[in-house]
């Protein structure tokens, strides 16, 4: 399954690409908002992670 990662915490996301990746999921992982958005519009994943309450993706 592919997986976007949406963190902006380096060391996080490192851990959880690696982790996740370990799983054998493919993780695409974004560390911006607006680059969250285009892969969500180009790029078809099973799943997503890291959205902050505050920064719902409309």
């Amino acid at each position: 399954m592919r997986m976007l990662l949406a963190e902006d915490d380096a060391a996080l996301g490192n851990w959880l690409t690696q982790a996740l990746g370990q799983n054998d999921l493919q993780v695409d992982r974004m560390n911006d908002g607006r680059l969250v958005r285009r892969s969500l519009k180009e790029t078809r994943h099973g799943a997503l992670s890291g959205l902050h309450e505050d920064d719902p993706v409309k």
